[in-house]
């Protein structure tokens, strides 16, 4: 049997990029190759060795981008059980998932791949708008306020909990009571910080980001999975990335170049206020209706979970119409990894994944 080459050597990049970026000191480029390397090598280990990663390109990065990050934070959680250092997991963990990734590819017997999961044209595109829309959600973060607001001082408050004094975490507002609240995904901020930032406002904002990128290929992968041809898969992307507003952006637009006040300094402006945008892009329907940046602006745990759920859900859809034991096992892998992750969100796809199931129609005589 003979070996050809592991294709995904090209991991290795990031992986010398972020090693330049911490001799130089160069925070941001070191930070976007460590949120690249965290949230989607130990994933794509797991979907190769598991014999899933020869299918299309949307696929193969919503499944490792969407395992990546609860993987990292049940391996650190064992590890800070056991009393080991949470934030000396990450690194070793990525160079173990880069050599798993790198091993020669043996057999040629390919592997069936459902239609809906090949590689094409429309499948790339998807991923693209993804990484488009994680270019805006970006300059958005940019702006301090933005990454310091909403729900952001409590887990902040929780992650610096866990680096004072570890697992199980103490409630940070009252000292001696256990957290009443689900502290899976605050165990993952800290194993970031040292391949990301030490600021966790800022490992907030690069999940967000990361959200960002997956959710193009979130939202085509589970339209094609349930059924819609590829050019209906993009634009069902198109219209996740418009919402119910879809004549937001050029208002927004106009508000800058039309009027008494207006030209590019007034736009830039504009530009630079979250709120301004946000308010701009809305303009009377509900924020987190009218734009997906609504979300993607907000650090919680929830906009990841999203794109998670996408995925779970089209494997649901999979191992309804043809299951196999790799596609079942990783569909309990993953609601397993959610239930720790965002427990109402699990819940939501066993009570959809139940009514399917109970709804199904009989085999044909």
């Amino acid at each position: 049997m003979r070996a050809t080459p592991s294709p995904w050597l090209w991991c290795w990049w990031p992986a010398a990029v972020w090693l330049a970026a911490r001799a130089l000191h160069v925070d941001v480029l070191q930070g976007a190759a460590g949120m690249l390397l965290v949230n989607l090598l130990p994933g794509l280990a797991l979907m190769r060795l598991w014999g899933l990663a020869d299918r299309g390109s949307a696929w193969v990065a919503l499944g490792a981008g969407t395992l990546s990050p609860p993987i990292v934070a049940g391996v650190s959680l064992a590890v800070g059980l056991a009393h080991g250092s949470i934030e000396r997991v990450a690194l070793p963990l990525v160079a173990v998932s880069l050599v798993a990734l790198s091993l020669p590819r043996r057999g040629t017997h390919a592997k069936a791949v459902p239609d809906w999961a090949r590689s094409d044209a429309a499948d790339r595109t998807a991923l693209a708008m993804g990484i488009g829309l994680a270019a805006i959600v970006a300059l958005g973060l940019l702006n301090p306020r933005l990454a310091r607001w909403s729900d952001s001082w409590f887990h902040a408050a929780v992650f610096n909990e866990i680096l004072r004094a570890g697992v199980p975490v103490e409630f940070p507002h009252f000292a001696g009571g256990p957290l009443p609240y689900p502290w899976f995904f605050h165990v993952y901020l800290v194993a970031c910080r040292p391949l990301v930032n030490a600021d966790p406002f800022l490992v907030m904002a690069s999940l967000n980001v990361w959200t960002a990128v997956l959710w193009g290929a979130a939202v085509y992968v589970l339209a094609r999975a349930a059924g819609l041809s590829p050019k209906a898969g993009v634009a069902s992307a198109v219209v996740a990335f418009v919402g119910v507003n879809p004549a937001g952006p050029v208002l927004f637009l106009l508000q800058g170049l039309v009027g008494e006040t207006s030209g590019p300094a007034v736009l830039r402006q504009m530009a630079s206020d979250a709120n301004s945008v946000l308010i701009a892009l809305q303009w009377n329907f509900p924020m987190f209706q009218a734009t997906w940046l609504g979300r993607l602006w907000t650090p919680t745990a929830f906009n990841f979970a999203l794109a998670s759920s996408a995925f779970l859900l089209a494997l649901a859809f999979e191992t309804w119409r043809s299951p196999t034991w790799r596609t079942t096992l990783l569909f309990a892998f993953g609601m397993t990894l959610l239930v720790h992750w965002h427990t109402l969100t699990a819940l939501s796809i066993a009570i959809a994944r139940g009514g399917r199931g109970a709804r199904r129609d009989p085999a044909p005589a």
